[in-house]
């Protein structure tokens, strides 16, 4: 999308702050992060094949819960902290300190400017699906053209997402980034790296330069727990560190509490990961939100009443997992088409 620029009320001025999206908050957050599919009683009425495909609206159905505001305003918090640091002077003296370290004849110099966080939380709590929605608000890419009557031929990339690799490898990680980017911009940065066979020193000093030049914003580094058994996995953290210090980037972590064993090995690498951690979801009135919102999606050709037992017994079975609720709800639903439909013998 072409920039458009709003006024930012802590970096007056700046191109890239006033091109995100305006800050959302309230009910106007939650209606923009909600997912909730169309839905008939008369459905019920319609043929066994038929409802089996509609069933998958249990899926689509996402109700923001207090994991997913947070998320939001550490995310915009972020990229707002990374690019407000960006100015003409710093942009310019970074990409000459990165070409001098790419050539080695300098030290990669400390930039800053980036922030960072962790968002941990047992697996099936849907880390990763708030976090879709949350950066589904965010556009993937923002082509800057003019500003204020100046020209401004540059293109910004708000996020990028990537897995850590399985075995912690930092060489796959900066390929994988390599790879978002080219499919973002059609470039060949990942080709490149592999045709000339860069070693990893000069892989993260360039990997500071491409990252800087095309204004990337936040990089989210999603299933973070594949480095907790690796005897590389502090290397790694430092890797992140060094992205954060030498290209300015915001980093967001993602992983399960395995994690926060690396994590908080060295204070170097803690005061940095600081974030949000989650646990499952206590049997209160944010479960009971979820709960009826999915149980409002019923196929099945009479509908059942939610009781305040049936409520008890599914937190129990599910313990206030929502990945487990959804799919104890569909497989339900699926069971109860298979014995309708089953012969008899």
């Amino acid at each position: 999308m072409t920039a458009e620029y709003t006024t930012s009320l802590l970096y007056s001025g700046n191109p890239y702050v006033e091109a995100l999206p305006p800050m959302l908050a309230r009910q106007e957050l939650i209606r923009a992060l909600a997912s909730v599919p169309l839905y008939s009683t008369s459905d019920r009425d319609r043929s066994t094949g038929e409802r089996l495909q509609l069933l998958s609206a249990l899926y689509e159905f996402y109700q923001p819960l207090t994991m997913t505001l947070d998320l939001y305003c550490e995310v915009y918090n972020a990229m707002q902290h990374c690019y407000g640091q960006y100015t003409p002077q710093r942009e310019a003296a970074a990409l000459q300190q990165g070409y001098a370290a790419m050539q080695g004849k300098a030290v990669a110099a400390s930039i800053g400017g980036g922030n960072s966080f962790s968002v941990v939380g047992v697996s099936g709590l849907g880390k990763s699906t708030a976090l879709q929605r949350v950066l589904s608000l965010f556009p993937r890419i923002i082509h800057h053209e003019r500003y204020k009557g100046q020209m401004l031929c540059c293109q910004q990339i708000p996020y990028l997402v990537v897995q850590t690799p399985h075995d912690g490898s930092v060489k796959a990680m900066i390929l994988d980034i390599y790879l978002q980017l080219d499919a973002l911009l059609g470039t060949s940065y990942q080709h490149y790296a592999l045709a000339h066979k860069l070693t990893l020193d000069v892989l993260v000093s360039q990997l500071n330069q491409i990252v800087r030049v095309n204004h990337v914003g936040l990089l989210v580094i999603d299933e973070l727990q594949n480095i907790a058994y690796r005897k590389n996995g502090i290397r790694f953290i430092n890797f992140l560190v060094q992205l954060i210090n030498g290209a300015g980037v915001s980093i967001c972590m993602v992983g399960t509490p395995r994690v926060l064993q690396v994590l908080q090995q060295e204070f170097r690498s803690a005061r940095r990961t600081t974030g949000l951690i989650y646990d499952r979801l206590p049997d209160d009135k944010e479960f009971a939100l979820l709960l009826h919102g999915l149980w409002h999606y019923q196929y099945t050709r009479f509908a059942t009443d939610l009781t305040p037992e049936m409520q008890s017994w599914l937190y129990r079975k599910t313990q206030g997992i929502p990945d487990v609720l959804v799919k104890l709800l569909y497989n339900a639903q699926t069971v109860s088409y298979t014995h309708l439909t089953m012969p008899t013998t």
